[in-house]
Parts: structure tokens; sequence; C-alpha cells
């Protein structure tokens, strides 16, 4: 008899167990959402209804009504294991840099994953973890005006275990380094009609901002934990090749103790299978989810409400990045086996141009976090190199010594050059 309850006291548990795992109980309490007070709630739908529409400012395109994919994906640079911003509430960071990152590769050719914790650190009204908007996300960069690459030192995300009772970032914001940056001209938060329309008018909304190559900040806001646990369970437990009815708990009335808000990255979608693709903040699932990405139904309920709130919002932003700026350099390069120094700034255009103090020029590239400068005048045609470490190789020529190949290495740094050894009776060091 009481091996008979035994055998039964086990199968419970290891059925209870099963149940865990297949809801995700457990694995969900890192994947963050925010909870927005009901202040925050609707100040955010304020700022929503505020912002101008993206159909007055973007250019109006004849986009096929079916059939087809596109995606904006290849236009970001990101690691999917470390896009995983865990136990913080900062998702809407995370949607708005990936805004930001698309524009950046599609108007300056530039594909260089830009830093989260940035904001999170330098932002002082309020903390990232807490939550926020793609409006506060447009005032931070409106005033810092400049994007900083996810290599510059501390520029890392570091607040992966923090969380909105902090209070404050793992960072302090004078350790990140903002050279080299970004500069932004302008940024300013779109919306995406949406709500008043029909659905097809908002898929064909939705669409154009994607065909004008820019990617499209989604926010979905679920009423209760029933809903949350149910999206939980279908990132944690499905591939990147099932398809979310994101529409299923339309109707149900908003609870300000339970409802929480998500924004997540649209950077395209597929016509033939009617789903749009969605980037989320919450790493790989274990695996499951290898590059990060979730497919969420094009045929949704674009209208849907959990009284008093719409459900869904589709935003998107309109930025201008400005001159990249100046970097100053330190090199050092082998002269005849001598040690030969020389500093020169390097005036970077978003053109992916470049010009020197001494009359040099020539081109830049970034990728990945290295950078390279070739030289189309001067005697120095090649400097390439970690932008993480700000240094690298270089190849040097000179004249006046018959265009000798001279090779070295560099180091770059925000701060003033400092001499560390000449060569005696070196000839002065070439114009660079």
């Amino acid at each position: 008899m009481k091996k008979g309850i035994r055998r039964v006291l086990v199968l419970g548990i290891l059925i209870f167990s099963l149940i865990l795992m297949s809801v995700g109980i457990g694995l969900s309490d890192e994947l963050a959402i925010m909870h927005p007070t009901k202040e925050m709630l609707d100040q955010w739908v304020a700022d929503y209804e505020n912002a101008d529409r993206a159909e007055n400012v973007l250019i109006p395109l004849r986009i096929k009504e079916r059939g087809g994919s596109f995606s904006l994906l290849d236009h970001l640079q990101y690691d999917p294991v470390t896009r995983d911003q865990g136990y913080c509430g900062n998702c809407w960071v995370w949607a708005g840099t990936g805004v930001m990152g698309v524009a950046l590769d599609v108007q300056e050719g530039t594909k260089d994953r830009l830093s989260i914790q940035y904001l999170n650190s330098c932002k002082t009204d309020s903390y990232a973890c807490c939550g926020g908007n793609l409006t506060d996300f447009a005032d931070f960069y409106s005033t810092t005006k400049k994007a900083i690459p996810w290599s510059n030192t501390n520029a890392s995300f570091q607040d992966y275990n923090r969380t909105c009772e902090d209070g404050h970032s793992l960072v302090s914001c004078s350790s990140i380094s903002t050279s080299p940056n970004y500069p932004i001209k302008s940024i300013t938060p779109l919306k995406i009609t949406t709500h008043r329309v029909s659905q097809a008018e908002a898929i064909n909304n939705i669409k154009n901002v994607l065909h004008n190559n820019k990617a499209v900040y989604f926010v979905f806001c679920l009423p209760n934990s029933t809903a949350w646990d149910d999206f939980f369970n279908f990132w944690l437990n499905y591939d990147e090749s099932a398809v979310y009815d994101i529409d299923k708990f339309c109707g149900i009335p908003w609870n300000d103790e339970e409802g929480g808000c998500h924004a997540v990255l649209c950077v395209g979608y597929n016509d033939n299978d009617r789903y749009w693709i969605m980037l989320n903040s919450w790493g790989t699932a274990g695996g499951r989810r290898p590059n990060g990405l979730f497919r969420v139904n094009m045929d949704m309920n674009y209208r849907c409400v959990n009284y008093p709130y719409y459900s869904f919002y589709w935003q998107t932003l309109d930025i201008d990045f400005g001159e990249v700026g100046g970097w100053p350099f330190c090199l050092y390069y082998d002269w005849n086996r001598d040690l030969v120094f020389g500093s020169a700034t390097v005036n970077v255009h978003s053109n992916h141009t470049f010009t020197t103090e001494h009359g040099g020029e020539g081109y830049w590239e970034i990728y990945n976090g290295a950078v390279s400068l070739t030289f189309t005048t001067g005697c120095c045609p090649l400097f390439a190199g970690s932008m993480g470490t700000m240094a690298g190789f270089m190849k040097c020529t000179d004249g006046s010594q018959g265009c000798e190949e001279l090779p070295g290495y560099w180091y770059a740094t925000p701060g003033e050059c400092q001499q560390m050894q000449v060569g005696d009776g070196i000839p002065s060091a070439p114009n660079f």
C-alpha cells in the first residue's frame, strides 16, 4: 500500500513538474516587461496621440497587396544571445535603439551595434529599468545628440540583473566613453495610424514605413497575468516558425495590478503566410529562438481594446544623422626599425570620407566593431583595427624613402596624445 502511494506521489510530482515546464513558470522571471502605473500609461497614450503621423512625413509607396516578404534585419548589427534585457524593464530602449541602428546603416552605410547602456546610465529623470516609451527615447537623444557604439568603453549592456527597485544603473554615466560616436541632427517619434482605420489600411501603413527603410517600434499591452503567462509560454516553448495570435485577449478589461506592456522591433513581414517579423530583447529562449525572433499574426485586430486602453501601438523614428565627428589618433610606427611617434585628428564625415589636419584624405568603414581608414592621398594608405580596444595595425609609405612599406601600429584616445619615444636621428614623421 505504501509503495503504491509513493508511486502516485512521484508520478504526481513528475506531472506537476512537466506542467511547470510547459508554461515556463520559474523561467519567465527574467522575461521582464513594463508594469506602468495608471499615470505612466496615460502619459504614454497621450504621447502617442500627440506624435506626428508617419503617413504625413514619409513617402507614400505603392506596395503590392499580397505576396512576397520583406525584411530590414540585415541592416541591424546585433548578437541574439546578448540582446537580452534580463530583469531590467528597458525593452523600450532595446526597441528604440533597434530603430536607430537600422537608420544608421540605411542613411550612412554604417552597420555598427549601438549602446543600450548609454541611455540606461545617462538618463537622469527616471531609471530606464522602470519603463518608458519612444517619446522618452527621442527626448534623451535630442538632448545628447549622439549615439554611442556598443564597443566603446563601458558601453556594453551591464544592467541585466538590475530592476526598477534598484533605482539606478550599475554603471556611472561618466565611465562610458563617448568617443567615437554618431552625431544626431534630429530625432522625432512618429505614430503609425492603426486604431481608427480598417485592417487593410493599418497593414498598408505599417508596410509603408518598412518600405521607407525604417524599422517599426511595436508595443503590445496584455491585460492580466493570464495573458502574459500565455505569451511567456509561447516565447519559451515554441520555435521561430510559430505565429502568435496576439489579439486573443481583446475585450478583457485592463487590470492595473497585473497588466503590462512590452516593446519589440518589427523588422519585416511575410505576406504569403501573413505574419510580422518581430525581434525581441529576451535572448534566444535557451536556443529555441536562435535569432531572437518571433512572429505575430498580420491579420490581427488592430483596434483591439483592453478597456480603457488600446492594446497595440505602432511607431517609428524620424531621425537624421549628422557628421560623425573627429577622432584623435596617436600613432606609433616602425621607421627603419626605430620607433617614431606622430599624431593627427581624423575628421570623419557622414559620407564615409575623412580628412586630416595635414591634408590627408580618404574613406573609412566600420563593421562589427572594427574600423579601417584608407588614405587616397598622403603616405599612409591603411589603418585598421578594433574600435573596442581602440588599437590596430597600419601600413605606411613615404615618398622620400621610395614609398617603402613601413609596418606599425596605432591607438586612438579621446585625450591628448602622449609622446612615448622617438628614434634618434630619424627623419620627420610622414604626414598622415
